[in-house]
């Protein structure tokens, strides 16, 4: 029979890798250079989520509950600030554009 201690091994270390999943879209708004597709609505609930998890951790004493969520909201952190990049990014870039093209139908006019 499993211990469990061993299933808050198993479960800390599967929800460890599960926690680092906001890194993945991290890693894709990169590489599109775009946070278009990304929620980060969706984002802050998970951060709420963690915390809320933590909190319930460390009432309990349990690592197994803690750590997994501790690691989470770190790549949480990485993919909120990727993508707020990027929408910093985008929307200067819209206001260029922006401005360039009333300029030239200025000019035009």
């Amino acid at each position: 029979m499993i211990t469990s201690q061993a299933l808050g091994f198993v479960a800390a270390s599967i929800g460890s890798v599960m926690a680092l999943s906001p890194l993945l879209q991290a890693r894709a708004m990169r590489r599109t250079g775009s946070s278009r597709d990304v929620s980060l609505g969706a984002l802050w609930i998970f951060v709420v989520n963690c915390f809320g998890w933590i909190a319930y951790g460390v009432s309990i004493a349990s690592i197994p509950v803690v750590f997994p969520n501790v690691i989470a909201l770190v790549a949480l952190a990485v993919a909120i600030s990727v993508a707020v990049h990027f929408r910093r990014t985008e929307a200067q870039a819209e206001a260029t554009e922006h401005r360039t093209e009333l300029n030239a139908a200025s000019a035009h006019a």
